[in-house]
């Protein structure tokens, strides 16, 4: 509602940006006399000479986030089906990085994963950069996903919904991968166990394209460039 005022009520003298194409799209029916423009949100700090290598015996996962109404849906019937493949935990172990996740900690746990539970990290990126395949389930929401940002700049794999992986420059099986449906990752994660350097590689790609795609430079140029748009309107006006 609070987006709904803004955009209707948005003075026509002002140029917005957003970085969510849909937000974009949003604001424009809403709103048609303003000019919004869609801009990719920049990636943060990470470590540039970090090496992208699968963990042996068995490939990290990590769930990153804090389990709240923007994954939880998801999240709870990605572990239900997680639990009842209890065969990939001799291939995988798993974490949950963040806040609320005890009861899917036990019920993982339960089914006979080896499972960390980590409700704070006091570096967030040497954390994170300790997996390999980030898992993102979300099931609402709009923008980009600064964890997902973070998870592919640090060169981990990440597998999300389409809420997780919209408005970065990744795409299925090239640079990430994406599900629809729980039920859709356990297949996947046999095939990324049994194919390691293959994803190793589309983590490699995604991490190669987030760099270039959400650099701070590229944003700040994209964002600047309306200014001076504007100002040589003005000028020729």
């Amino acid at each position: 509602r609070k987006f709904r005022r803004l955009a209707v009520h948005a003075p026509g003298c002002a140029r917005y940006h957003v970085v969510g194409e849909a937000d974009c799209a949003m604001f424009r029916q809403l709103n048609p006399s303003v000019d919004v423009r869609f801009l990719r949100h920049p990636h943060y700090n990470y470590y540039a000479d970090r090496r992208i290598g699968f963990g042996e015996p068995k490939i990290r996962l990590v769930l990153a986030g804090r389990n709240d109404l923007y994954m939880q849906s998801c999240a709870a019937e990605l572990v239900d089906v997680l639990a009842a493949n209890a065969d990939l935990a001799d291939k995988f172990e798993f974490t949950f990085l963040g806040k609320g996740w005890e009861p899917m900690h036990e019920r993982l746990l339960g089914a006979g994963w080896q499972c960390r539970l980590i409700t704070f990290a006091e570096n967030y990126a040497e954390e994170l950069c300790r997996h390999d395949v980030q898992l993102t389930p979300v099931s609402v929401g709009s923008g980009t996903k600064g964890k997902v940002l973070d998870a592919i700049t640090n060169g981990l794999l990440v597998i999300g919904t389409p809420f997780a992986l919209e408005n970065i420059a990744v795409r299925h099986g090239q640079e990430c991968l994406q599900y629809e449906q729980a039920c859709e990752v356990p297949a996947l994660l046999r095939d990324i166990a049994a194919h390691r350097r293959r994803y190793e590689a589309i983590a490699e790609a995604g991490r190669a394209a987030v760099l270039r795609e959400h650099s701070r430079a590229r944003a700040s140029q994209a964002l600047f460039g309306m200014f001076a748009a504007s100002a040589a309107n003005v000028a020729e006006g």
